[in-house]
């Protein structure tokens, strides 16, 4: 008997420490070969305030860009990871969170999970090789345009895997 009371204590310890993000797949970074090149960055999108900016202003310097909306089944998850590499790069990348949501839904969903990176709405047609079909959708884009991730879905944002590969675009 307390044998079995030792392994369900050791069991239920195991389960209930598990991080979330290991629920989740790495992202998927394109091969070298493989990646395409934005050949513009004519991009206009809209802050919540109603300012309005252009992704140009960024060519030449590493942009995460996250496409998202609040009615996401894993949203909760999604962008608490999401939240953990803006803290960590937001310094050093372009981080751009975009959302076709209501504003209302938006600031409510922001607000009451303590929020606090930039969020975006389109303001004209997405660029060629991006591609907002299926939320959420993320891309990590290089210096020299290359897009180096292509995720659909939900990914484990704070993998080993996806810093390293941040630190290194960094480097070059």
């Amino acid at each position: 008997m307390k044998k079995c009371l030792w392994i369900l204590l050791v069991s239920f310890g195991l389960f209930s420490c598990s991080n979330t993000e290991d629920k989740f797949p790495e992202p998927s970074f394109v091969p070298f070969e493989k990646q395409e090149v934005l050949s513009s960055y004519d991009l206009k999108l809209i802050e919540s305030t109603g300012n309005s900016i252009n992704l140009y202003a960024n060519r030449n310097k590493i942009v995460f860009i996250h496409y998202w909306n609040t009615t996401d089944k894993d949203i909760d998850d999604n962008i608490e990871m999401m939240q953990k590499l803006y803290h960590d790069y937001k310094l050093k990348i372009d981080f751009y969170f975009i959302t076709d949501d209501t504003q209302p839904n938006v600031r409510k969903y922001i607000k009451d999970n303590n929020l606090l990176f930039p969020n975006f709405y389109i303001g004209s047609t997405p660029l060629r090789p991006l591609v907002f079909g299926k939320l959420p959708k993320s891309y990590l884009i290089s210096k020299s345009g290359r897009i180096v991730m292509n995720q659909e879905g939900v990914a484990n944002w704070n993998s080993d895997s996806l810093r390293e590969t941040i630190d290194d675009l960094l480097k070059q």
